[in-house]
């Protein structure tokens, strides 16, 4: 049975102890003061409390998830599905379009790189038939791996101080979570089995990174289970212009200027990027010369350019027909081929044809662009007047119409850095989304995964009142599953 706050505690002492423990545990932000240009950190988004989630349910998500790593190359390594797949939004969508032109390019000069690298993230809502439903795979810069195991352990304080709850009771019902320490090991093998014990890693972020918790969170724990062998730099898209270059045998060589102003060439063995998934992204004028100089190098790309094309949204419609997915589920997994097909939602063209469905049912789906990131999608009111717009332009080939999943709410609350707890008795209607994270090294040339992991989960919750769940977007707020029957 469920328990309720102790009534020892006041609200006020229950939000002040429980921002100060999750500074405590990293769960924080950094910001920026526009007037003095310094910056600051604030707590981020959280739930107080963990969110139920059907233990059967999370059970398959996890168990789905090395089959949709393994569908994921098979994908990014059939080009001429990837070009039929993608051709009509080749001739609309701008960033797509020079995403596959450089993966066109790689192809045709011969892939430099033996092994590439892919960290997944599929996410899942479990509808109001307690069925999962898949909401998308994320292929680039997926978040929250880092800080995942801090909410968990984040909420296992805040159950036992506030709800009285013990650890054995605990330990049935949270899943214990690991994605920190599996996706800082899949980094370590992928630059072992590049084969240089004096490269670096090398990751790309934004100009002015917000999420850096979760960023760092990998960074210190691959330094701590390589005992500091493995170095890493961190270079926005701007700074790595002129101090980027091939070596002879396309090695990729990062100019380093060390303390005493010299200049050190340092080969890369890991690209990670945790950037680059939207047009913004590149707004720096040689952005885009910059990633094709990547992909043409001998570096592991995390992601590279094919397995970026494979999270593209498109492929949600195309993957819901049984037949076409069967033949990118590996053999070995053909036992969960008919679950995976069972998460999909039924997803239409945006034509005069299927205007009859928002006739029949306003608020029943979600228009999507193929774009990473949240706060891209329309919801409810706002598909219409978006669907018609767009209809009859060319613009309509980069968007597509999904059934919108309806979910039962859980009763919760939300901290976020403005809100207050005593505002939100007895608690507010949340809706969680459930992710599992997936990493694959894969040989380019053979195909051949080096590794094929399971590395942990995200739950991420938000207001019943808000469509999307993007945590950086400003919507979500981060959670960890309780599991229940």
């Amino acid at each position: 049975m469920a328990k309720i706050v102790n009534t020892y505690f006041n609200w006020n002492d229950i939000e002040d102890e429980a921002r100060l423990s999750a500074m405590r545990h990293g769960l924080a932000v950094r910001r920026q003061d526009p007037n003095t240009n310094r910056s600051y950190f604030e707590n981020l988004s959280i739930t107080l409390f963990p969110s139920n989630v059907d233990r059967n349910n999370f059970n398959l998500a996890m168990d789905m998830q090395l089959p949709i790593n393994a569908m994921m190359n098979n994908i990014g390594n059939d080009h001429n599905f990837v070009k039929t797949v993608l051709n009509d939004l080749l001739q609309v969508d701008e960033f797509t379009s020079k995403l596959y032109n450089i993966d066109r390019k790689i192809r045709k000069e011969g892939i430099a790189a033996d092994h590439a690298l892919g960290l997944f993230r599929s996410d899942y809502i479990i509808d109001k038939y307690n069925l999962l439903k898949q909401v998308e795979i994320n292929a680039i810069s997926v978040g929250f791996a880092g800080l995942a195991p801090s909410i968990e352990q984040f909420h296992r304080y805040t159950m036992k101080q506030f709800k009285n709850y013990t650890d054995t009771e605990l330990d049935e019902a949270i899943p214990k979570n690991e994605s920190l320490k599996n996706i800082a090991q899949a980094l370590i093998d992928s630059h072992q089995i590049y084969g240089k014990s004096n490269s670096a890693i090398l990751v790309v972020i934004e100009k002015n990174v917000i999420n850096i918790m979760d960023q760092k969170a990998i960074e210190w724990k691959i330094r701590e289970l390589s005992n500091d062998s493995i170095r890493i730099h961190r270079r926005a898209f701007h700074e790595l212009d002129n101090h980027l270059f091939l070596g002879p045998n396309k090695e990729l060589m990062l100019n380093i200027v060390n303390n005493q102003n010299q200049v050190q060439e340092t080969e890369i063995s890991i690209v990670y990027f945790r950037t680059a998934y939207s047009p913004i992204d590149f707004e720096y004028e040689n952005s885009w010369d910059i990633r094709l100089l990547i992909e043409q190098s001998r570096a592991i790309k995390c992601p590279s350019a094919a397995f970026q094309l494979a999270g593209v949204k498109k492929f949600q419609s195309v993957l819901n027909d049984e037949t076409i997915l069967k033949k990118y589920i590996n053999v070995e997994y053909s036992h969960l081929m008919n679950n995976i097909w069972k998460t999909f939602m039924p997803f239409y063209s945006v034509n005069d044809a299927n205007l009859k469905l928002l006739d029949q049912k306003p608020l029943g789906f979600v228009l999507k662009p193929n774009r990473e990131g949240g706060g891209n999608n329309y919801f409810g009111y706002d598909v219409r007047p978006k669907y018609l717009k767009i209809m009859e332009s060319d613009e309509a080939k980069a968007y597509t119409l999904m059934e919108y999943i309806d979910q039962p709410t859980v009763n919760g609350y939300i901290l976020k850095p403005s809100s207050k707890l005593v505002e939100q008795q007895p608690g507010i209607e949340i809706k969680t989304e459930l992710g599992v994270f997936g990493a694959i090294l894969a040989s380019t040339k053979t195909n051949e995964l080096k590794f094929n992991r399971n590395i942990g989960h995200l739950l991420r919750s938000k207001s019943a009142t808000s469509d999307e769940v993007g945590v950086m977007a400003g919507d979500g707020a981060l959670d960890s599953p309780y599991l229940t029957l």
